[in-house]
């Protein structure tokens, strides 16, 4: 029950411009990333995500419209989740 898919959330989903993560990573995982991958496996954002921080704003006004991947990935592990762009 440690894992990271049980340990952020993300909203709103659907989104439009922006969506919130908030996160509960323990402080020995220290340093994430968090890429948003489309259907094709493509990363189109790579943004680091200091664990001190529990909310991160991303700005997802440039991707089109559709359903993306959202991982969050520590040293130790990666958790994803599906998003929709509107």
């Amino acid at each position: 029950l440690d894992s990271l898919a049980l340990q952020f959330s993300m909203y709103p989903n659907p989104a439009k411009d922006f969506i919130i993560i908030e996160h509960n990573i323990p402080t020995t995982a220290l340093k994430a990333n968090i890429f948003i991958v489309d259907i094709t496996g493509k990363i189109l954002l790579n943004l680091p995500f200091n664990s001190d921080k529990t909310i991160k704003h991303v700005d997802i006004s440039t991707l089109k419209p559709g359903v993306y991947i959202i991982y969050l990935q520590s040293s130790k592990e990666t958790s994803s989740k599906k998003i929709i762009k509107n």
